[in-house]
C-alpha cells in the first residue's frame, strides 16, 4: 500500500505526488476489516489554527493512476472538521449548499410529480365516474391536489442544483433528466394556464360545458396531463439513479408508486365495467321503450 501527499489545485486533478502547503511526515497506512487507516504527522503553521476542515474520498484505479471518485450518495457527505486541540473529529453530513439543494430538489419534485399530481389525476378520473352525485366534488378535489402539487413542483424546479464541473455519469442520463424535467415543467405551465392557474385563468380560458370548443379543450387538457404524468414518473426514477439516495427513500417511494399504479389499474377496470354496465342498461331501456311504442301503435 502506497501513501503519499498530493496538492489539489482544481478539478480533474491527476493526484500526482507532491508537497502540501504544510509539512507532513511519518506517513503510513493499514488495511483491516475492509477499512483503511492513514497515519500522518501534520505540522500546522503557528497561525492560531485550532480546527482543520478536511474531506476524504475513494475511487477506482486506472492502471497505476487513481480514477475519479463518484459524485453521488455518501461521496457528497465525506467531509468533517478536526479539532487540533482536543483531537476530536466532527463529521459533516450534507452541509454544503449543493447537497442541500439536491435533497430539497429531489424531495419537492417527488412529492409534486410523483404523488400529488397522480392523486389529482385519480380524483378527477375515478370520482367523476361514480356519477353526477360527485359533481363538483371531484373537480375541487382535483384542484386541491394538483394546484399545490404544481406550486411545489415550481419550488423544486427553482432550487435545481447546478451540475458539477465534471461527472462520471453518462451524459445521456444527465441530459435525459434535464430534458424530462424541463419538458414536464413547461407542459404543466401551459396546461395550468388553460385550467386553474391562480384560479382566475379557469374563469377566463376554461370553456363552459356546452361550449362548442369544450370537447377540444378536454382533449388538449387530458393529453397534456397524461404526458406530464408519464414524464414525471420517468424523471423521478432517473433522478434516483443520479442522486443515489439511501435505499430506504427509494423503497418508500417504490411502495407509494406501486400503490398508485395498482390502485389505478383496479379503478380503471372498475370504471370500464361500470361504464359498460350503464351503457348496456341504457340500451336495454331504449330497446324496451321502442318495442313498447311499436306494440302500442
Amino acid at each position: 500500500m502506497t501513501v503519499y501527499t498530493s496538492p489539489v489545485n482544481g478539478y480533474r486533478t491527476q493526484l500526482q505526488e507532491g508537497e502540501l502547503s504544510f509539512p507532513v511526515s511519518d506517513l503510513s497506512a493499514s488495511f483491516s476489516n475492509d477499512e483503511i487507516i492513514v497515519f500522518a504527522t501534520l505540522e500546522v503553521p503557528d497561525t492560531h489554527t485550532f480546527a482543520l476542515n478536511h474531506v476524504w474520498q475513494d475511487g477506482p484505479m486506472n492502471g497505476n493512476s487513481l480514477g475519479m471518485h463518484d459524485l453521488s450518495g455518501s461521496h457528497l457527505q465525506s467531509m468533517g472538521t478536526l479539532n487540533l486541540t482536543s483531537g476530536q473529529a466532527l463529521a459533516s453530513h450534507g452541509g454544503d449548499s449543493n447537497t442541500v439543494l439536491k435533497i430539497s430538489h429531489g424531495v419537492l419534485n417527488t412529492v409534486s410529480w410523483g404523488i400529488m399530481m397522480p392523486l389529482g389525476f385519480m380524483a378527477a378520473r375515478y370520482l367523476k365516474a361514480v356519477g353526477p352525485s360527485t359533481d363538483p366534488l371531484w373537480f375541487y378535489l382535483h384542484i386541491a391536489l394538483q394546484l399545490p402539487g404544481y406550486i411545489i413542483g415550481m419550488a423544486g424546479g427553482c432550487n435545481w442544483p447546478p451540475p458539477p464541473p465534471s461527472t462520471n455519469l453518462p451524459a445521456s442520463i444527465n441530459l435525459a433528466t434535464w430534458a424530462l424535467g424541463s419538458y414536464s415543467f413547461a407542459l404543466d405551465c401551459f396546461r395550468y394556464q388553460d385550467m386553474h392557474s391562480i384560479v382566475v385563468s379557469a374563469l377566463i380560458f376554461r370553456p363552459a360545458k356546452d361550449h362548442k370548443y369544450r370537447y377540444i379543450w378536454n382533449r388538449f387538457h387530458h393529453g397534456i396531463g397524461y404526458t406530464v404524468l408519464l414524464l414525471g414518473f420517468a424523471n423521478i426514477w432517473i433522478g434516483f439513479s443520479i442522486l443515489k439516495p439511501a435505499m430506504g427513500w427509494v423503497i418508500a417511494y417504490g411502495v407509494i408508486f406501486g400503490a398508485i399504479v395498482l390502485s389505478s389499474v383496479v379503478l380503471e377496470v372498475w370504471k370500464k365495467l361500470t361504464r359498460d354496465g350503464k351503457t348496456d342498461a341504457a340500451q336495454e331501456v331504449t330497446i324496451f321503450v321502442n318495442e313498447a311504442g311499436e306494440n302500442t301503435a
